[in-house]
């Protein structure tokens, strides 16, 4: 991982702990997908794009 790409996912995270989910939504690309798997969770699912990460930061 580049050293630039170390301090925006730096960046990512210390906005999400400071201000919340919508905060973190502008580092997030509006096409992401992320997927939590049967073996890391009992309610495994796919979140795509802003709202997934949204309902994603909700279900916890």
């Amino acid at each position: 991982m580049s050293e630039a790409d170390l301090q925006t996912l730096r960046a990512a995270f210390e906005a999400f702990n400071y201000r919340g989910t919508e905060a973190f939504i502008p580092c997030v690309h509006p096409e992401a997908v992320f997927t939590t798997p049967p073996e890391l969770s009992s309610e495994p699912d796919t979140y795509r794009g802003h709202d997934g990460v949204r309902r994603y930061f909700d279900s916890l």
